[in-house]
């Protein structure tokens, strides 16, 4: 009886959380993108603000490249990798310390860094 009472209790959030992702996947359809070059750098520092709370909450580490740039729309881009900084995150295990950076020109690693003690 209580897991059914605690996942009553959480199924309006996960409910409101798919309902708001269908409602932005839909309007990535719809809005206007701009598509042009821009630093990796802001994009990436737009990215790493969109997911501050959780960076601070888990104490993770985002290294930002200082060299590049990548072709698109910013706030999609940005977007793109709020979602791979959130998901490394939420997926680390929560004994260790969460590290995001950027491994050569083409590869990103998300590393679960040394266990917290």
């Amino acid at each position: 009886m209580r897991y059914s009472l605690d996942a009553l209790r959480r199924l309006p959030t996960k409910m409101s959380g798919l309902v708001g992702g269908l409602l932005d996947y839909a309007m990535i359809g719809r809005a206007q993108h701009e598509p042009r070059r821009h630093r990796l750098t802001a994009v990436l520092s737009d990215a790493t603000e969109l997911v501050g709370r959780r960076v601070e909450e888990r104490d993770a580490i985002v290294r930002v490249p200082s060299a590049g740039e990548v072709w698109g729309d910013r706030s999609l881009l940005a977007t793109l990798f709020s979602n791979l900084f959130s998901n490394a995150i939420k997926y680390t295990p929560h004994d260790r310390r969460p590290e995001i950076a950027r491994n050569g020109w083409s590869r990103w690693t998300a590393s679960g860094g040394p266990s917290r003690v």
